[in-house]
């Protein structure tokens, strides 16, 4: 991996019949995005998008127009940044919105908390020892962050249905006491 460079979860999300590898470096200011094009390993050019120091990344349509989004914490800032699709396979500069000053976001999974119908993103906040859901308004909007207590120091998170209730559920995963926080979805969101 390259000096700098932090490692990210790698998302494999289909655009017509190309897939998105994306990879964050914690140094540089900018989030790369490749698109695989032809036979397997090999690459178009790749775009760089400004991202105030990117750490965890999601992938997912947040305004609804059936192209893929990203979703990227910005720890440093304390903000998620939301880089919407166009229609030809780029991303437009980030929207950035406020987790709260001093909360570290660090990780971002996407999940439908609220039942809308619309992803939401779930970000960890390391240095506060929380999660925040952040529910998504029309056009790939974020509201205000609710934040949870989980383990301390999460640098990891997922959403999925846990339990099978057909609801998400949240885990983290927590460096600073080797735990993981499993937070179960309520049938309101």
């Amino acid at each position: 991996m390259p000096s700098g460079a932090k490692s990210v979860k790698l998302s494999g999300a289909p655009v017509g019949r190309r897939a998105l590898l994306l990879t964050a470096l914690a140094v540089a200011t900018t989030l790369g995005v490749a698109s695989v094009a032809g036979a397997f390993g090999t690459f178009k050019p790749k775009a760089d998008y400004e991202v105030s120091d990117p750490e965890g990344l999601a992938v997912a349509d947040f305004n609804g127009d059936g192209r893929r989004d990203l979703a990227a914490a910005s720890y440093n800032d304390d903000l998620v940044a939301i880089l919407l699709g166009k229609k030809n396979g780029k991303f437009a500069a980030a929207q950035n919105y406020p987790v709260g000053t001093g909360t570290g976001p660090y990780d971002v999974a996407a999940g439908d908390f609220n039942s809308d119908g619309r992803p939401d993103v779930a970000v960890t906040e390391i240095t506060i020892n929380k999660v925040a859901i952040m529910l998504a308004k029309k056009g790939g909007k974020l509201g205000a962050p609710t934040s949870y207590p989980v383990g301390a120091a999460p640098y990891g998170v997922t959403v999925g249905d846990v339990n099978g209730d057909g609801r998400p559920d949240v885990t983290t995963v927590n460096e600073g006491d080797e735990t993981i926080s499993l937070r179960l979805g309520k049938k309101n969101g």
